[in-house]
């Protein structure tokens, strides 16, 4: 006898495996979003890890650098001699508190201008100095002048330009350093003028004393007695004391 299905039962299995096969295919793939949600959160938490060690490097770094810059910082502002470092157009990168003192301008006033523009009391002999750097990229060293500063009379310095490089050696602008050498230069001055008096020559013990008696007699009104023997600057001293 030939066995027959109804239509109905037909559709009963055929939506009993259909139901069977989503059911498979849903289960694969919640199980592979698990896997992958897992995998995900593994590699987030590998990442949050690797940001905040990151971080803490980052941030100590930071620390170190703040503390080296505010070290160079006190080192910069208490050195007696003025320091200006300049790009390759002349713009003032920085300057320490001593350019005040030397050249009568303050530091957070020059920062960004152009140095030639800075400065206006003086001859200016220190631009022209940073001038020959920038263009040969060479040193001049310790060439001293008397700066002729309106406020500053007699003001004499020795004036160094040297090339700015950065930590690859590349060539970024000068660095001027300005000693002021005024008192060394007047004494000096007053050493040589002792070595000699109106045209008599001599620096020893017995000859800076006659120095002084000379001195001393210019200033009275009276006649003097010079003597001594032949060939010992008897005409010298009478000339000095007329």
């Amino acid at each position: 006898m030939d066995q027959w299905i109804s239509l109905s039962e037909y559709k009963r299995v055929n939506l009993s495996e259909r139901y069977s096969q989503l059911y498979s295919s849903l289960k694969q793939e919640v199980t592979e979003r698990k896997r992958a949600g897992k995998e995900l959160k593994k590699h987030r938490n590998h990442l949050e890890k690797l940001v905040e060690e990151r971080t803490s490097e980052l941030k100590k770094s930071a620390q170190e650098l703040v503390k080296h810059q505010t070290h160079l910082e006190a080192i910069f502002g208490s050195v007696k001699d003025s320091i200006i470092t300049v790009d390759t157009e002349m713009r003032v990168i920085a300057a320490n508190t001593a350019m005040k003192e030397i050249c009568g301008a303050s530091p957070e006033k020059i920062i960004g201008k152009v140095f030639t523009d800075c400065i206006e009391q003086c001859d200016k002999t220190c631009h022209e100095l940073l001038k020959e750097t920038l263009k040969s990229k060479n040193t001049v060293k310790e060439y001293q002048v008397e700066c002729k500063h309106q406020q500053r009379v007699k003001q004499t310095v020795k004036v160094t330009s040297s090339p700015l490089l950065d930590r690859d050696g590349t060539f970024m602008g000068a660095v001027l350093l300005i000693r002021d050498i005024t008192r060394i230069s007047d004494l000096e001055g007053e050493l040589r003028e002792r070595h000699t008096f109106r045209n008599i020559i001599g620096k020893s013990r017995r000859m800076q004393d006659i120095y002084r008696h000379l001195e001393d007699l210019d200033d009275l009104g009276t006649t003097v007695l010079v003597t001594g023997e032949s060939g010992t600057g008897k005409e010298l001293v009478e000339s000095a004391l007329h």
